[in-house]
């Protein structure tokens, strides 16, 4: 065939022509640089979906967690008062309690007493009264007997 002929099969004929004469050996370099370009990208989009992926379930987790030590301390706080309570609120309260009852009993003797000795006041009588009671000695007599003051 002369070159008048060949340019007459068109161009995609002289391709595959020159394709056959072609060693499949020398493209080996370029399909290894394509495929590992290729394969880079691939680490590289696994990578970020990876790290992206792993961002999002630590900040999802981390929030689960936040809210979770938000309730536990408001659990916390709610035993902490009530504990509080109990251990400084109830023992003032059964102090209030009895000071209030020993103020009534007090004041349940003092009233007792009708009248107060003149120069005495009411829980000073009381005294004298109870006194003279339990020892069966007279206030009169024990000033006798300690001489006369």
């Amino acid at each position: 065939m002369t070159k008048e002929v060949e340019h007459a099969q068109g161009p995609w004929d002289l391709a595959e022509g020159a394709a056959k004469k072609l060693d499949p050996k020398l493209f080996e370099p370029f399909i290894r640089k394509a495929a590992d370009d290729i394969y880079g990208r691939l680490l590289d989009m696994v990578q970020d979906y990876l790290v992206d992926n792993a961002a999002f379930n630590l900040g999802s987790k981390l929030m689960s967690l936040t809210s979770e030590n938000e309730r536990q301390r408001a659990e916390l706080y709610a035993v902490d008062k009530a504990l509080h309570r109990q251990i400084w609120m109830a023992p003032r309260e059964e102090i209030i309690a009895r000071h209030l009852e020993t103020e009534r009993r007090y004041n349940e003797l003092v009233y007792a007493v009708a009248n107060a000795f003149e120069g005495e006041e009411r829980y000073e009588t009381a005294l004298r009264y109870i006194r003279e009671r339990e020892t069966g000695e007279t206030v009169a007599a024990a000033i006798a007997r300690a001489g006369g003051r």
